[in-house]
C-alpha cells in the first residue's frame, strides 16, 4: 500500500515525506522519496523530524498505517485543514 501510495503522489506532484522500517528504506528511496524525507516509522521521532523538514508547516495529509502513540505523533504533523487518511 505505502508504494502505491508513494507512486500516486509522486505523479499527482505531491511533495512526498514517508515513514518505513530502515530495512524497507533503500525501496522507499528506490520510489524517488529523498533521505531527507524518509524517517524510521519504529519511533515517534519522525514527528519532530518532519517538523524540521517542513519549517514547521507540517504536512497536508496523512496516510497513517500505524497505531497508538505514532497516531498522535502523526495528528501533530496536521495544521488545521489537514487531512488524516487511516488504513486500518
Amino acid at each position: 500500500m505505502g508504494s502505491a501510495a508513494v507512486r500516486l503522489a509522486g505523479h499527482l506532484g505531491a511533495e512526498v515525506l514517508a515513514t518505513a522500517s530502515p530495512a524497507k528504506w533503500p525501496a522507499v528511496r528506490a520510489l524517488g522519496v529523498p533521505a531527507d524525507r524518509l524517517a524510521s516509522s519504529r519511533t515517534t521521532d519522525f514527528a519532530d523530524e518532519f517538523h524540521t523538514v517542513t519549517e514547521g508547516r507540517g504536512v497536508d495529509v496523512v496516510l497513517d498505517a500505524l497505531a497508538g502513540e505514532f497516531v498522535d505523533a502523526s495528528l501533530r504533523l496536521l495544521p488545521a485543514g489537514g487531512r488524516f487518511v487511516e488504513l486500518g
